[in-house]
């Protein structure tokens, strides 16, 4: 019987590649058929999320995370996730980009890269929809010419392309 050292799994995390342009091109390809679209353009949901990790005080560009007034200070990575919504109502989501937020950068910052790179994917109309973090002038200036509309949750608020 042969068995498959477990070291090779590990070899190909540390010595694999991935080409992440036809990683996000068949992300892409592959949105499931009942992605939320309203009113011809297609949902898409931005966010960023903690990673703590705190045993790992080694951690290249481990940053502190934000947190409540009343709660200590953790320590790990932050990510922004870009993904589609598939169902009104439901919480499960296709994801389309992930992006590691380095310490010297902000969640709006990579955001911004992100909403680029979905625009130049294709021609169909497409709304953002993003938490009050997401509503500083770097962030909301990129629907000026990207072809993407923007809503802000919760309170509902929506400014579509044509009004840019």
């Amino acid at each position: 019987m042969f068995r498959r050292p477990f070291s090779s799994v590990y070899g190909v995390l540390l010595n694999g590649e991935f080409n992440l342009e036809q990683l996000r091109e068949l992300l892409v390809a592959c949105q499931p058929a009942e992605s939320e679209t309203i009113a011809g353009y297609e949902v898409y949901a931005i966010d960023a999320t903690a990673n703590e990790r705190v045993a790992v005080e080694t951690l290249p560009d481990r940053g502190a995370l934000k947190a409540q007034p009343n709660e200590p200070v953790r320590y790990g990575h932050k990510y922004s996730w870009l993904v589609r919504l598939v169902q009104s109502g439901a919480s499960w989501a296709a994801p389309m980009d992930v992006e590691r937020i380095s310490t010297k950068s902000t969640d709006t910052r990579v955001a911004v890269e992100q909403v680029q790179a979905l625009a130049q994917q294709n021609l169909r109309l497409k709304v953002i929809t993003a938490d009050s973090r997401y509503r500083d002038r770097h962030f909301l200036s990129i629907f000026a010419h990207c072809g993407c509309g923007y809503a802000r949750w919760p309170t509902g608020s929506y400014c579509s392309c044509e009004t840019w």
